[in-house]
């Protein structure tokens, strides 16, 4: 009698998959699988869809008025201001922030300094980021106050980075907040903006020399440092040239 060879039930199974593809692959649509299926994939396309059609609804809005009286920029912004100060889509807000700095009228600095203060930190950082594009002195005010008030590191690193665009003794003297601060990578990242600011490049990432500079230039005595003090005598206290790395 001819031997009956029995396939192993795990092969008809994996066949059974690669014939008719599985329940959450790109057939699901067939309407053959998993109901629940079908119905978690319908409300993410929907999510999707909805998330980009009214961020492609923002920008034409914003392009609409680019060229237009700034009665009618003013319109757009608070519809975006709206938005980056109340929406609950994370990705909507930073969206609209990106957006209002294209408008040039009253309610882009206003929206601007609202959202400085955020609970989010990614909204605060994007809008450290915003404040830099504007670039006006109000901007440069605004910067200064999230680097001297901020709690969070990331976001006051942003500020220090972005007042590198600001070539001004204001800008010089918002600085020396850094540069008077306990972290190494605040401090680095000041002489790094500082630089940019005076055209000083030989200084380097001196912070010692930095403080002696910003001191000398702005005729008043920084801020006491919260950490232990830097000493240009005292090398120990010094950023070594070994950790800069660290901090690029």
């Amino acid at each position: 009698m001819p031997k009956v060879h029995r396939i192993p039930t795990i092969l008809l199974v994996v066949a059974a998959v690669v014939i008719c593809g599985c329940a959450e692959g790109q057939f699901w649509q067939t309407g053959k699988y998993a109901p629940w299926v079908q119905e978690k994939w319908a409300a993410e396309e929907k999510i999707a869809d909805t998330l980009f059609a009214r961020k492609r609804r923002m920008s034409a809005a914003v392009e609409s008025v680019l060229n237009a009286p700034v009665e009618r920029q003013q319109e757009v912004a608070t519809k975006l201001s709206d938005v980056v100060l109340r929406d609950p889509v994370l990705l909507l807000r930073l969206h609209a922030l990106k957006l209002i700095t294209s408008l040039n009228c009253p309610k882009t600095l206003e929206t601007l300094t609202i959202s400085s203060s955020d609970p989010s930190s990614d909204i605060r950082i994007a809008t450290v980021k915003a404040l830099q594009t504007v670039g006006s002195n109000d901007a440069l005010f605004q910067l200064q106050e999230v680097l001297a008030n901020d709690t969070d590191d990331d976001v006051r690193l942003a500020a220090t980075r972005a007042l590198s665009s600001f070539r001004s003794q204001q800008s010089v003297k918002a600085l020396g907040i850094a540069l008077a601060d306990r972290n190494p990578a605040l401090q680095i990242s000041a002489t790094e903006s500082l630089a940019a600011v005076t055209g000083n490049i030989e200084i380097g990432r001196d912070v010692v020399a930095w403080r002696n500079y910003v001191e000398r230039t702005q005729g008043n005595a920084l801020p006491a440092e919260t950490g232990a003090p830097l000493s240009a005598s005292d090398p120990t206290e010094r950023i070594a040239d070994s950790n800069e790395s660290l901090y690029r």
